[in-house]
């Protein structure tokens, strides 16, 4: 039984395909056996090691992408509770100017700002930016 009726039937074939490394077939291992003794070990070492490598360079892969994705939403996190302190600041800051000073000034201040930075919020979420571009 050759190599070509067992495949398929393993479930493996997906997982086996996006390694870059194959090993040579049957045949050609044993005609190097027969020319250099312990070549078919050194050719399945090889190939371990290619595996491992990739391997490791996947899972390596894996946990940058995870440390990205921390930053970025530590980013957002401190982004957000940045706006919130300004839009806060700037509510209280207007309602002693509507007090104080101009009710009209004081007005636009204690809801312009808050609204700019939520339509600024608004425009800048990966949804809406995606919109603009095209990507639905």
């Amino acid at each position: 039984m050759s190599d070509d009726n067992v495949n398929g039937t393993t479930g493996h074939e997906d997982a086996t395909a996006r390694l870059p490394v194959t090993l040579p077939s049957a045949e050609t291992v044993m005609a190097y056996e027969r020319t250099v003794p312990g070549a078919s070990e050194r050719i399945l070492n090889m190939t371990e090691r290619a595996f491992e490598h990739t391997i490791r360079m996947a899972e390596e892969e894996g946990a940058h992408r995870r440390t990205l994705e921390r930053r970025r939403h530590v980013r957002g996190m401190f982004a957000l509770v940045f706006g919130f302190i300004v839009a806060l600041l700037a509510v209280l800051f207007g309602c002693c100017i509507a007090y104080l000073q101009d009710p009209l000034i004081g007005t636009i201040i204690t809801l312009g700002v808050p609204a700019i930075l939520i339509a600024g919020w608004v425009l800048a979420s990966p949804k809406a930016a995606a919109t603009a571009r095209g990507n639905h």
